[in-house]
């Protein structure tokens, strides 16, 4: 974590020279799934330009001496991160859903041909064996179908918003972040409490409200799901001027619940170092990306 953030931004190439430093350092860490994705995508963040930023992530693929196989893991999260790429240019396009895995994969390959993406169709066609690559290919190509069919129609993705979501979790409230107008927060009704996506859905719902709205966070300050309530108040106090804050802190006669109490204690008077983040965030995100840990939170991620 402090490699990826103590190397210059104008110098992507500059993180991928992590594995040779451990190894010249004889620092015993393999090229395991724990931190090579966060690698990958930070390296890939950093290139803005969407072609370059799928060569040099093909070009990492095959700078080794190893046939492209998804089982190494920096194959993998590159893949993920070239096929997203690509689900985020296609143009709209309008398509039943394939009903088999065999159908799946015949989209991917006939999709990734149709956009000019040869080299990745046979990638994919070739990284696809049983025990593998296969599940992985499978996602992708469920990936492709729905930012192709969903990512330019609110309407769209309203009326498949379960259907989406089963074929890619989690997918459906990131496009609702990029295609919700930010007047219309009354949408976020049908998803802020979506069965089985713990805090994410009030996660995205704090990232994308614009502080004008900020109101709307509080019917969920005494949200049965102490989580779900910290990350809306926590959201709220960033999005408030600070003379309200100061009058919030001032006038507690209003005898809000000690949680609240210790969060804006944090959020006004805190180092920045420990200061309160703007949002809870959610717990695997937190597992899967030490930067977003809090030390003093007291969930003790």
């Amino acid at each position: 974590m402090a490699w990826i953030d103590v190397v210059n931004t104008n110098n992507p190439g500059k993180l991928l020279e992590w594995w040779k430093l451990v190894k010249r350092s004889c620092i015993p860490i393999r090229d395991d799934w724990f931190y090579t994705p966060l690698l990958i995508e930070d390296y890939s963040k950093k290139i803005k330009n969407n072609r370059e930023r799928q060569a040099k992530l093909l070009e990492l693929v095959f700078s080794g001496t190893d046939k492209f196989n998804l089982l190494n893991p920096i194959h993998n999260s590159c893949l993920r991160l070239i096929i997203r790429d690509i689900a985020s240019e296609v143009p709209e396009y309008v398509n039943q859903m394939p009903e088999t895995d065999k159908g799946w994969f015949a989209f991917l390959y006939n999709m990734l041909g149709q956009l000019g993406f040869q080299d990745i169709s046979k990638i994919c066609q070739e990284a696809y064996v049983p025990n593998e690559g296969y599940g992985a290919i499978l996602s992708c190509a469920k990936l492709l179908w729905v930012y192709s069919n969903f990512s330019h129609s609110l309407i769209r993705l309203i009326d498949n918003l379960d259907t989406v979501e089963d074929i890619c979790p989690y997918d459906s409230l990131r496009l609702m972040t990029k295609l919700v107008p930010k007047s219309k927060v009354e949408i976020w009704d049908i998803v802020l409490d979506y069965p089985e996506r713990g805090l994410f859905p009030m996660v995205a719902f704090c990232k994308w409200l614009k502080p004008s709205y900020r109101d709307s966070l509080f019917p969920y300050f005494g949200h049965y799901d102490n989580e779900i309530a910290s990350c809306a108040y926590q959201a709220y106090l960033n999005k408030t001027p600070r003379t309200v804050v100061n009058f919030l802190w001032k006038n507690n006669g209003f005898k809000q619940p000690m949680w609240q109490e210790i969060i804006l204690d944090r959020h006004l008077f805190a180092p920045k170092e420990i200061k309160p983040p703007s949002v809870v965030e959610d717990v695997q995100s937190v597992e899967y990306d030490m930067r977003l840990y809090d030390p003093l939170n007291i969930r003790r991620f």
